[in-house]
């Protein structure tokens, strides 16, 4: 499904978010397995209506029937890639001032 989305031009956040916004038909802010099923059709996957049930169930971290925006995204976003997470990494380890690899308030004040 990743690969998919990343083919049709919805690599990125907001294009990730995009495409959850017009799979949520009713604006729940939560995929329901029929909102589910009709963007699979949508986007023209031909996955057997078990696949697509067992697909959502992954998709649906919490078992409560939907998928929200947070589960969603975790399983869809694409990778960094290893320069965006060394940009990452630098501009984490600028703020991390004590060096513990942790940032609290008090590396944040300076």
């Amino acid at each position: 499904l990743r690969t998919h989305c990343l083919e049709r031009g919805c690599g990125g956040i907001r294009g990730l978010g995009l495409m959850f916004r017009h799979l949520d038909k009713d604006y729940s802010k939560r995929i329901t397995l029929d909102e589910f099923k009709d963007g699979i059709d949508f986007y023209g996957l031909k996955l057997s209506e078990s696949y697509v049930r067992k697909l959502f169930e992954v998709l649906d971290k919490d078992n409560s029937g939907g998928i929200d925006f947070c589960e969603f995204m975790l399983e869809l976003r694409p990778e960094l890639s290893p320069l965006r997470k060394q940009v990452i990494d630098e501009c984490f380890n600028s703020l991390d001032k004590n060096q513990d690899e942790i940032l609290n308030i008090h590396d944040l004040k300076g």
